[in-house]
């Protein structure tokens, strides 16, 4: 299981991050998540695919990828922590996600 990475210490959240940035980092290394894969496999939404892009499987690791957040990885600052970086991403994709009919 993905949480399993949270057992070994360089792979652990670091306790020091704004609360905003934890949650989405914990929520991108479980999987425990609101996006639509796991939603998905909850039963609470019918298709697992990105309702942003809909070209794959809505995950974590798909918000990397995801055409639709590209505006946001170009605002990247090249000091920007990837914790921060993860926390954009996830929270913009919950943004774009709420506004959606």
């Amino acid at each position: 299981k993905r949480w399993a990475s949270l057992l070994i210490p360089a792979d652990r959240v670091p306790p020091d991050l704004p609360r905003r940035e934890s949650v989405a980092a914990f929520r991108y290394i479980t999987g425990h998540d609101y996006l639509n894969a796991h939603l998905h496999r909850l039963g609470l939404k019918d298709d697992p695919t990105c309702s942003l892009c809909g070209s794959s499987a809505m995950t974590s690791d798909h918000l990397n990828d995801c055409p639709r957040l590209e505006d946001i990885k170009r605002s990247f600052s090249p000091d920007e922590t990837n914790w921060s970086k993860i926390s954009k991403l996830y929270w913009a994709a919950k943004t774009l996600m709420a506004e959606e009919p």
